[in-house]
């Protein structure tokens, strides 16, 4: 899945972050801790923010999850960082398993994001 991000003006995270969550849709929650129980077991998603700009198309971001409920990209404080007005490139690549293969509704992803600033998603 491609995503553009469209940044109006510059964002600080000196006081807040930025956080792109991914939800596989479908009965999650209750066969998920659920020992033994293998009817859900969450995807591997990779999720990579790549700045546009056409001078350098720098990765900002990037994160492995490894079977994680609400995989999260995150941008926060500690890297001190102000994420430029600008257009990114949202990437994420999910390895699906064979619990997603056999069951279609797994593949449905929504994308939760917050933000101090609110941006464009295409």
């Amino acid at each position: 899945m491609f995503y553009t991000v469209k940044v109006q003006e510059d964002v600080s995270l000196k006081n807040g972050i930025i956080s792109f969550q991914f939800w596989q849709q479908g009965n999650l929650l209750q066969n998920y801790h659920k020992k033994g129980d293998e009817r859900y077991i969450p995807s591997e998603f990779n999720v990579v923010l790549i700045s546009m700009d056409p001078e350098c198309h720098e990765v900002i971001q990037s994160t492995l999850s490894h079977h994680s409920f609400c995989p999260t990209l995150l941008l926060t404080q500690k890297e001190q960082m102000t994420l430029l007005a600008g257009s990114y490139l949202l990437v994420v690549d999910v390895r699906w398993n064979r619990i997603a293969e056999e069951n279609p509704v797994l593949k449905r992803v929504r994308m939760q994001v917050s933000a101090p600033r609110e941006f464009l998603i295409e």
